[in-house]
């Protein structure tokens, strides 16, 4: 039982702010919990989506994007999402900023793909 305290206290100082930490070091972790964060909204958004909870992926996805605007992943969902519902403004704006945030050379050519398509086709 000394053991699971002692185990829990290490954990709650090694989370917790120190004395002193800088502005940007608190910037810092504030930044990688939205990251974080922005990682598990993705992973939901998955989850809902190969559900059939389209509603419930989109908004998900929206999360995600909003605390991590270079979220590829989550644009790229959205794209796809925004697409199948005929919102056309939402999904280019989407494909646009996946285009502009993915690493990958797959992802960018999925999203000018997409891209080159809505802007062909008439509303």
């Amino acid at each position: 039982m000394n053991r699971v305290l002692l185990l829990w206290l290490a954990a709650c100082l090694a989370a917790a702010p120190v004395l002193g930490e800088s502005a940007a070091a608190k910037s810092e972790t504030t930044e990688s919990a939205a990251v974080e964060s922005a990682e598990q909204h993705v992973h939901m958004g998955f989850m809902f989506k190969r559900a059939g909870r389209i509603d419930e992926a989109q908004a998900e996805f929206e999360k995600a994007a909003a605390l991590d605007p270079h979220r590829a992943m989550a644009f790229y969902m959205l794209g796809l999402i925004y697409e199948k519902k005929g919102l056309r403004d939402k999904a280019m704006q989407a494909w646009q900023a996946c285009l502009a945030n993915a690493r990958h050379p797959e992802m960018r050519e999925k999203a000018r793909n997409h891209l080159h398509l809505l802007s062909t086709t008439r509303p």
